[in-house]
């Protein structure tokens, strides 16, 4: 019978090692332990912790790349800086990753990655007032311990949801916090959230904001789906194909200096008014195309609302009405034409 060394079955053994991830950070080689036993995937969050902002450590300026990596204990790396940049593709993590004020030079990833746990607030994933200078990666991304947060974030950036699963929420039925955040760059956010609100109240995005296709089941405590009061978005806003079954999509006081786009939503949710779509004074520097949007039950507000290009209805389906019985309230709006 072959014998087998046990330098040949240390990564099946153990969890790994100081030593191990401090040569992948200087060498940038991809950390692959996808097809490792449970130990040997195992990772302790304060011994990452420790690797990452060590500032004696050798450093591949292309940072650091783990995949599969099941994260024991908190990674808590709250008002760290890291020199480089930090891929964790398909990590689970069962207790609470916490990035407050942290600063990462370069791409930020969570790819794949599940959050299981849960912090005293009902979150899983803390990261207000974070800057990441670079994309932020949360593709794929299956949160069920709380809300994702980042509140007053800095992102200079790409911020990429794409294909996220937000099945959780915070003590105030929130999903997503991202108040305040600012995206030097795109936000594609065709999300799904099975419970919870969207927040993205005053948020800054300099280029789109696409919600194409976006499922959003949930609501939170003010009965809505998607919060983006006063938010600004320099390019357009795609919200087409949109999926709401849980609250109102509100945008009062947002500023779109391109096209807003609801072709084809469908608006299943109202708020405690009886508003599904609440866009008072809202500002869209092009097109308002809402046309084949489906509301069957819920009022859509534009009170207030200036449009410089034109305002489409074109097959529009508004069945639903508010509190005050009406399905398109006396709006005040200016827009260049309409067509409904």
């Amino acid at each position: 019978m072959a014998l087998v060394s046990d330098e040949s079955l240390s990564p099946n053994l153990s969890s790994v090692t100081q030593k191990e991830l401090v040569a992948h950070l200087a060498s940038c080689d991809l950390l692959d332990l996808s097809k490792r036993n449970e130990a040997g995937r195992t990772i302790a969050g304060p011994l990452l912790r420790e690797v990452l902002i060590d500032k004696g450590a050798d450093r591949d300026p292309r940072g650091l790349s783990v995949v599969g990596a099941l994260i024991s204990d908190v990674l808590d790396l709250s008002y760290c800086t890291m020199p480089v940049p930090l891929r964790l593709r398909g990590a689970v993590f069962n207790d609470v990753l916490k990035l407050v004020g942290a600063t990462i030079t370069g791409q930020f990833e969570l790819t794949g990655s599940e959050l299981n746990g849960r912090n005293d607030h009902g979150n899983a994933l803390a990261a207000d007032l974070m800057r990441v200078d670079g994309d932020t990666l949360l593709a794929q991304l299956h949160v069920t311990g709380g809300a994702v947060r980042l509140m007053d974030a800095t992102i200079t950036g790409a911020l990429v949801l794409t294909g996220a699963e937000l099945n959780s929420e915070d003590d105030d039925g929130d999903a997503l916090v991202a108040d305040r955040i600012c995206v030097d760059g795109d936000a594609f956010m065709d999300l799904k959230v099975a419970g919870g609100a969207v927040r993205l109240v005053g948020a800054t995005i300099t280029g789109a904001l696409v919600l194409t296709g976006a499922e959003l089941n949930g609501r939170n405590d003010h009965g809505n789906a998607l919060a983006a009061d006063r938010m600004r978005v320099d390019g357009s806003a795609f919200l087409k194909e949109l999926k709401v079954t849980g609250g109102a999509v509100r945008l009062t006081n947002a500023t779109i200096k391109g096209h807003l786009d609801l072709t084809g939503a469908k608006l299943n949710g109202k708020d405690d008014y009886d508003d599904a779509l609440v866009a008072d004074r809202v500002c869209v520097n092009g097109d308002a195309l809402l046309s084949r949007i489906e509301v069957p039950q819920g009022a859509v507000r534009l009170m207030g609302a200036t449009i410089t290009g034109q305002l489409k209805l074109l097959k529009a389906e508004l069945n639903g009405k508010n509190d005050h019985n009406n399905a398109l309230p006396p709006t005040g709006y200016a827009s260049t034409a309409a067509s409904f």
